[in-house]
């Protein structure tokens, strides 16, 4: 008789340290939540996040998108566990300067990006559940939607 496989095997990640920079927001409060996630071909990548609890949204429009990942909050536990108290209470918005998605791809051979001339930087929207990363040659511009 064969041992039945585990339904999951054990993983160690060699990835380093997320080290985040806040980026100021216009608001936030820990009911923000990632609501929208529209990229095109031609036009900016806009990102929708708004507080739960006062209805207040903001429009986070990327021009220059060389990528885009949208996870459960979860899934980026190491990023939330290396990075201060205050700072996460203070904004929704990062712009990551290690450890992060970027990083993970480049230790591919193949992931064209990191051979480019110009290396995108990378953002993080830090949401309730959903979080999203965007690697932008551009920095991103907020618009509170009325």
């Amino acid at each position: 008789m064969h041992a039945a496989n585990p339904p999951f095997r054990a993983f160690r990640s060699f990835m380093n340290p997320a080290y985040l920079t806040p980026i100021a927001v216009p608001f936030a409060d820990e009911t923000m939540k990632v609501t929208s996630l529209c990229w095109s071909d031609t036009e900016a990548t806009q990102i929708v996040v708004a507080s739960k609890r006062t209805g207040r949204s903001f429009v986070v429009e990327f021009q220059s998108v060389e990528g885009l990942r949208m996870l459960d909050e979860l899934d980026l536990a190491s990023v939330w566990i290396n990075s201060a108290s205050q700072a996460l209470a203070s904004t929704w918005l990062f712009k990551v300067n290690a450890g992060g998605w970027l990083e993970l791809e480049s230790t591919r051979d193949d992931f064209y990006t990191q051979h480019q001339e110009n290396q995108p930087y990378e953002f993080l929207i830090g949401g309730y559940l959903e979080c999203v990363s965007v690697l932008s040659l551009l920095p991103p511009v907020i618009q509170e939607r009325t």
